[in-house]
């Protein structure tokens, strides 16, 4: 693979990612990861323990998307770098 072509491809997979980013609104639910940390530590959280637990699922299917695409995030940035010097 020439330096061009891993340029060309760097600049692809960062496409991807961003078009990624917003098919899967991660903005958004990094916005709603906050919004629950937020509610947790509120003393009155466990009082409805239906709620708490619908809560909880909710923080769990946030983390869920958003570790693994911060994974992928970091390693398409990081090859992007690198075919950036």
């Amino acid at each position: 693979m020439t330096f061009d072509e891993l340029k060309v491809h760097s600049q692809e997979s960062q496409n991807r990612i961003n078009h990624l980013e917003k098919f899967l609104k991660i903005e958004e639910r990094k916005q709603e990861l906050s919004d629950i940390e937020s509610q947790m530590t509120q003393p009155d959280f466990w009082d409805n323990k239906e709620k708490a637990q619908n809560t909880m699922a909710r923080l769990s299917s946030c983390k869920n998307l958003l570790e693994p695409f911060n994974k992928v995030k970091k390693a398409v940035d990081d090859f992007v770098a690198l075919a950036e010097l």
